[in-house]
């Protein structure tokens, strides 16, 4: 059974599958990892994104330097447009791959900060969205990613707003408080899950 898992920027979609791997053993297939294996040195789109940007988007050791392709890619959209054409159909078959060896009698989660936008919510059983105040969020954010308030503003920016995401989503969790609170919501929906996976 295949579960999306989304939200925007720092609403704890990594928390939150951390914590259902662990106390649930859920399985996972998460597309940031995806995302890192398919620009790895020697893939194919490393080599498309050496090609268009230069060697001054890798670090030293060869491999790209995430941070300041971020940077680039989200003050320019035509930039992001085209990386976003060389990753996500490389990343959509990875995930494909994934989810057909999933474990049949299992909760899988489908963990992706573009689970909406791109549609892959079309690929689950259920789907569940991580809300929280956009203030928060960036907060998070900036203290997490040492990002810039506008790198973090224009990403939340560009992604689908909450709103159209409530209308699409089977459970969604409002991630404003304590990490507690936060635990005892995802406890709700995985025994829901649980008892979906039985029947």
């Amino acid at each position: 059974m295949i579960v999306g898992l989304g939200g925007g920027i720092a609403s704890g979609k990594t928390e939150a599958s951390t914590y259902l791997q662990e106390q649930y053993q859920f399985n996972m297939i998460d597309t940031d990892v995806l995302a890192r294996e398919v620009v790895m040195p020697g893939q194919k789109a490393y080599q498309e994104i050496v090609s268009h940007f230069g060697n001054g988007i890798l670090l030293a050791d060869g491999s790209l330097d995430r941070s300041k392709l971020r940077e680039l890619i989200f003050s320019d959209v035509a930039e992001k447009t085209w990386l976003e054409s060389v990753t996500h159909p490389a990343i959509r078959s990875l995930m494909q791959e994934k989810i057909k060896a999933a474990p049949k009698n299992a909760v899988t989660l489908l963990v992706s900060p573009l689970l909406y936008e791109s549609e892959q919510y079309k690929l689950c059983y259920r789907n569940i969205l991580i809300i929280a105040p956009v203030k928060i969020r960036t907060q998070r954010a900036v203290s997490r990613d040492s990002s810039s308030v506008d790198i973090v503003n224009s990403i939340i920016n560009q992604q689908m707003p909450d709103e159209q995401k409530l209308e699409i989503a089977d459970f969604i969790i409002t991630n404003d408080s304590t990490i507690t609170a936060f635990h005892h919501k995802l406890d709700a929906i995985a025994q829901t899950l649980l008892e979906l996976a039985k029947s």
